[in-house]
Order: structure tokens, then C-alpha cells, then sequence
């Protein structure tokens, strides 16, 4: 039963380590990548903007996937290369599709906005992009996948595995010293046993060797007959 209990610790360990590797490797391609990790077309991407809340939270983290630009439709929440003002560099913004307008070169555009309604009363300039949005600028459309608060995610994901981790390791590691003590002790009885055993043996044996010595120095003392009583 023990022998099965922990071969099942031993999956579960490697799982949850795979896992954790996994994770690691797309925080980490996701930090140095402007699209994030690119996972067989979808990207993980961390919401920084209040612009669609409530439907998107600041700090959330969302997959995106690329699609053809032809499927767009109004409606899609889609995810492109653009910026607020038309002006300053270009960032990455994730807002709902609420007009595609064709061009005179048979091509489209698409108008897009934001869910808060509370920064649309704001400001609108800040959720209405005069800029319209092209397909080259689009990465692809939100699938609707949304892990809330990225920095929980961190914490169950990477941290308390690790941390599981590290934890069942050193229960192992103390019970292997246990066990390592456990035998050494029983060496340390075997061998005094040993040694008490083998002291009496020799003590028998020199006894025995002194007492055949005394009666081969004397064998007359054995043969003697005893004295006679008057």
C-alpha cells in the first residue's frame, strides 16, 4: 500500500513540476514577446486597461487567438496593434468591433470600442478610436477565456506548486535521513552484539585450551587413585 501511495506522489510531483515549468516558460516568452507566447496560434496576454470592464478586469489574463480577418464580425472582441490618440507609439489594445467599414480598394476597417461605459461618459476619446483599425494591425479575437487576476494566477500556479514542492521533498529527504539513522543504529546493535558474542566465544575457547593444557602438563592427576580410609 505504501509502495502505491507513492508512486501516486511521485505522478502528481511530476505533473504539477510540468505544469509549473509550462507556466513559467509562457510568463517568461510572454515578457520578452510584444504579442506574448504564441502557443499553436493563441496568445496569453495580461489586461492593463479598465477599458472593458466589466466584461474584461484590469489584470486578468485573456487568450487570444489568430483567426482569419475575413471572420470578423460586429460584436467579436478582437485584439490589435494600435493607440488612443492616434498619436505616440503604438500598443496593444483589446476592445470590441462595433463597425466594419468597407474601402473603395475592396478592403476593410474596423471601428471598435471599449465596454466601460463609465469611461465612455468620461471621456470618450479615450474608448472611441478615431484611428480605424486595419486586419494587418489585428492578432486575433478574444475566445472568451478570461483566468482572473493574473497575479493570483502567479501565486496558485507557480508559487504554492513550488512551494508543494519543495515541501514534499524535504519530507522525503528527512525521511531518507531517518531511515539512513534508523539502519545505522541497528548496525551499531548488531555489531556490539557481535562483538559480546565473539569476546564470550574466545573466553570459552581459552578456557577450554587452558584446561586441556593443564591436563596435558598432568595426566597423572587424573589417574591417580584416590586415598584409602582406615
Amino acid at each position: 500500500m505504501k509502495n502505491i501511495i507513492s508512486k501516486i506522489g511521485n505522478v502528481l510531483l511530476v505533473v504539477v513540476l510540468v505544469l509549473v515549468l509550462l507556466i513559467s516558460a509562457v510568463m517568461l516568452i510572454s515578457s520578452f514577446s510584444p504579442t506574448g507566447a504564441n502557443i499553436f496560434g493563441f496568445h496569453p496576454m495580461v489586461v492593463m486597461s479598465e477599458s472593458m470592464e466589466d466584461t474584461i478586469l484590469v489584470g486578468d489574463m485573456i487568450i487570444v487567438q489568430e483567426v482569419d480577418t475575413a471572420t470578423v464580425q460586429v460584436e467579436d472582441v478582437i485584439t490589435f496593434f494600435g493607440n488612443i490618440d492616434g498619436e505616440g507609439e503604438r500598443e496593444i489594445i483589446t476592445h470590441r468591433v462595433v463597425e466594419i467599414v468597407p474601402q473603395a480598394d475592396g478592403s476593410v476597417v474596423y471601428h471598435t470600442k471599449g465596454d466601460n461605459n463609465d469611461l465612455v461618459d468620461q471621456d470618450p476619446m479615450n474608448i472611441f478610436y478615431q484611428e480605424p483599425i486595419k486586419p494587418a494591425d489585428v492578432i486575433g479575437t478574444w475566445t472568451g477565456i478570461r483566468i482572473p487576476n493574473y497575479k493570483d494566477m502567479i501565486l496558485y500556479f507557480v508559487v504554492i506548486p513550488v512551494a508543494i514542492i519543495f515541501v514534499w521533498q524535504l519530507i522525503v529527504v528527512i525521511r531518507m535521513a531517518m531511515k539512513v539513522h534508523q539502519e545505522k543504529q541497528l548496525d551499531m546493535v548488531q555489531a556490539e552484539k557481535d562483538r559480546v558474542i565473539a569476546e564470550y566465544l574466545a573466553e570459552q575457547k581459552a578456557k577450554e585450551e587452558a584446561e586441556a593444557k593443564a591436563q596435558a602438563d598432568n595426566p597423572a592427576a587424573d589417574t591417580a587413585d584416590p586415598p584409602s580410609e582406615e
